[in-house]
């Protein structure tokens, strides 16, 4: 089991808790049905890409898992579900195709400014 399925449903349900919203009010907000929202704070079903940049607009960065391994693992799946080359994406965050391919196939370990970088690769999805 990947950082992201293992963390993310106790981050999540503690974010949505910490701000007062209610299963019903914040599915509303993200527009999906209030049992998605029971699933992902259960690690039964996942959020998809675009639906994780509005979480963190709304719960904070604290409904997001931060660990290191996360990262190349989303730039991939952002990647694919775009249909993006390496250099493509990597040009939505002003940055070499390089530079992307050492950090999705983790042949560099990502810093706090490649984490931020996440947030703008979901934005140009969002």
């Amino acid at each position: 089991m990947n950082t992201l399925a293992r963390d993310f449903p106790a981050r999540f349900r503690a974010a949505r808790n910490r701000t007062g919203l209610s299963r019903s009010k914040l599915a509303e907000i993200l527009r999906v049905n209030r049992e998605t929202v029971g699933r992902w704070e259960t690690g039964t079903r996942y959020p998809d890409i675009s639906k994780l940049k509005r979480i963190h607009d709304i719960l904070g960065a604290d409904a997001l898992p931060h660990t290191n391994a996360d990262l190349p693992g989303l730039m991939k799946r952002f990647r694919m579900k775009m249909g993006y080359r390496m250099k493509k994406a990597a040009s939505l965050v002003k940055k070499h195709g390089f530079w992307w391919s050492q950090l999705e196939n983790r042949k560099r370990h990502p810093n706090s400014g490649d984490k931020q970088i996440l947030l703008e690769i979901l934005s140009c999805n969002g």
